[in-house]
């Protein structure tokens, strides 16, 4: 029977560090809200982000979800739901929790202006900024898929985590701030249940 190490490298605990670290700096950076006016709004969004947010965004969940039914994963299938259920509600608590946080005189669940004279369509446009939601489910999906199955499907979800990323700002969604403290989170949140993917039975392993 060969024993699972059950303490952590040295480097790993620096990657957490750091992620801790990177997390913590990226949502309570005070973003300069004036800097995101555009005037025109959305319609100055390159096309990439139009599709991106239909469509590509998608991609990355869709694999997550996918690969380990594909698989006949089931060990992947329970982390996928842990890695959802965990990030879901880090998210949603983070959001509402920092909603009327003021930094520097910056209230971090505020989103960019829309331009002048647009109403919003509801509460949400202006409210739960930080962190975006997008990114961090684009991002657990991305480390998933990637540390699950090989980093190089890295070539596939990181892409598309960027897409997502961009889209969410170009169309004046979320602040440059709230992008990366999603990505972060939904990384960290993913990083806690999962495992490499062996096809070998749990029996076969410890063999």
């Amino acid at each position: 029977m060969t024993q699972r190490t059950q303490s952590k490298s040295p480097l790993g605990t620096l990657l957490w560090v750091l992620g801790i670290l990177s997390l913590l700096a990226s949502t309570f950076y005070p973003t300069d809200l004036a800097s995101y006016a555009r005037g025109e709004g959305i319609s100055r969004a390159p096309e990439t982000a139009h599709f991106t947010e239909r469509y590509a965004r998608f991609v990355n969940p869709v694999l997550q979800a996918g690969l380990p039914v594909l698989l006949g994963d089931k060990a992947g299938m329970i982390e996928v739901v842990k890695i959802a259920i965990a990030t879901t509600l880090a998210t949603q608590v983070l959001k509402h929790a920092l909603n009327n946080v003021h930094i520097m005189g910056t209230r971090l669940g505020e989103r960019p202006p829309l331009p002048s004279g647009e109403p919003p369509r509801d509460f949400a446009d202006g409210n739960y900024n930080m962190p975006s939601g997008h990114s961090s489910m684009a991002s657990c999906g991305a480390y998933f898929v990637s540390r699950r199955y090989g980093w190089k499907l890295l070539l596939i979800v990181f892409p598309v985590l960027l897409l997502t990323m961009f889209a969410r700002v170009s169309l004046d969604k979320h602040t440059l701030s709230a992008v990366i403290s999603g990505a972060i989170l939904g990384i960290l949140m993913s990083a806690i249940f999962t495992t490499p993917y062996s096809k070998l039975a749990p029996a076969s392993r410890d063999a």
